[in-house]
């Protein structure tokens, strides 16, 4: 019990163990962190954390160092309201896009719009900020773009910055490099430092404390990516049918924790919610067919885990979007992998499902033929006492059988079996 509680332990937390917060010396005036990563709930926790803090120290500047692909509206949005309300507490929030290669892409960019002041160094790129759909008809996804065209509008307009070159990054999709972004009136500044210490120094931070994620926000990102999630609902579902199976409290106390993790990683965002609905019905399935043994059972259950994971990646948006309410929406397109994983799960829940079926099938043919007249003029022993009244336990052929007989046979006789009338045996005493 000790070693698979370490056992586990490790599996989920010694990730996150490996990494450790990378400081230099520190400075009152600037709090400054690192956000290189997608823009997911681990991301939100993060800066919920450091804003809180900077706030309680009164700090002058809050700097986001900033290198994401995008991530999901609902954070992203969070992640905005987070840096308004530190504006309002008359914290200066700055976004500084940065090394070189960096990315403020999708979801980076409205939270860079969103700041006070936005600083990127020479190789750098912004913008690229069109919601991508999944299975969205024209009306809906016009209704979607122009929803997050005019919430970029806003945020660029609060900040005095060119509100046509910012609406084309999502309506166009377009992406401006640091110089481009200047020029257009987007940024405040083009930075000559290629690294991100000397494009501190270069905005006026000679020293600063560099916080990076905690082993919290790390572990919400790590629940929160689509696929690491739906394998652990995947694996979850499996866990609580082989525990139920075999009768283990250890694995379905597994599963029930990765079930409980699922729904936090998700926040119970409808779409989701249909997809675990999808593979919870697919996992009964599955058991189903591990107990009846029919073989029909793991083929739907194969597609609707498939399609519950695939669900995963497909936003649901409302066909009527309110005014001046951003949908709750993603940057994540499906792409190869995601189908490729989807294959995975198919494949490996359908021939899974028709091995054990097939498991089953031969462990029911090899207790028919405890069953049968094999057993005729076997010798076995009598487990308890044997009355012509009252029948007792006979092992034969290593298997327990009820057993009766016309003559009293004491407990541990050596019997001989006579007749054989359904699963009852008739017996009679072997004289040694």
């Amino acid at each position: 019990m000790k070693n698979l509680r370490l056992f586990l332990f490790l599996i989920f937390f010694l990730p996150f163990l490996l990494f450790n917060n990378k400081e230099i010396n520190t400075s009152e005036e600037y709090y400054v962190v690192s956000l290189d990563q997608t823009i997911d709930a681990g991301a939100q926790n993060f800066i919920y954390r450091t804003i809180d803090e900077a706030i309680s120290k009164n700090v002058k500047y809050y700097v986001i160092i900033l290198n994401t692909f995008g991530g999901y509206s609902i954070h992203m949005d969070n992640i905005i309201k987070k840096i308004l309300e530190a504006e309002d507490k008359g914290i200066t929030v700055i976004t500084l896009v940065a090394p070189v290669g960096a990315h403020a892409t999708s979801a980076g960019a409205y939270i860079a719009m969103a700041s006070s002041k936005i600083y990127m160094v020479k190789g750098t790129s912004i913008g690229s900020a069109t919601p991508v759909g999944g299975t969205l008809d024209e009306e809906t996804k016009r209704k979607v773009i122009n929803a997050f065209a005019k919430y970029m509008e806003s945020l660029a307009e609060a900040r005095n910055r060119n509100k046509t070159a910012a609406i084309e990054m999502v309506t166009l999709g377009k992406s401006y490099t640091a110089e481009e972004a200047y020029r257009l009136g987007l940024i405040d500044k083009v930075l000559n430092s290629t690294s991100i210490t000397g494009a501190l120094e270069e905005i006026g931070i000679k020293s600063a404390n560099i916080i990076y994620p905690d082993y919290v926000s790390r572990f919400m990102s790590f629940i929160s990516d689509p696929e690491v999630i739906t394998f652990l609902a995947f694996i979850s579902a499996i866990a609580m049918i082989a525990g139920i199976y075999a009768q283990s409290e250890i694995l379905i106390a597994t599963g029930l924790v990765g079930w409980i993790l699922t729904l936090v990683g998700y926040s119970l965002i409808p779409a989701f919610i249909g997809a675990l609905i999808l593979i919870i019905i697919g996992a009964i399935l599955l058991a189903v067919e591990l107990k009846i043994g029919e073989g029909l059972g793991a083929i739907p259950a194969g597609i609707f885990m498939t399609i519950g994971f695939l669900l995963f990646y497909i936003p649901i948006t409302p066909p009527d979007i309110k005014p001046g309410e951003l949908p709750s929406f993603h940057f994540f397109q499906i792409g190869i992998s995601q189908y490729t994983i989807a294959a995975i799960i198919a494949i490996l829940t359908i021939v899974g499902g028709l091995y054990l079926h097939k498991i089953t099938q031969t462990i029911k043919k090899r207790e028919k033929v405890f069953d049968t007249s094999l057993l005729l003029n076997k010798i076995g022993y009598a487990l308890t006492e044997i009355t012509p009244e009252n029948p007792g336990v006979v092992n034969v052929e290593a298997e327990e059988w009820t057993a009766e007989s016309n003559s009293y046979i004491p407990k541990g006789s050596k019997v001989k079996v006579v007749e054989i009338k359904g699963n009852i045996l008739k017996v009679e005493k072997v004289e040694e």
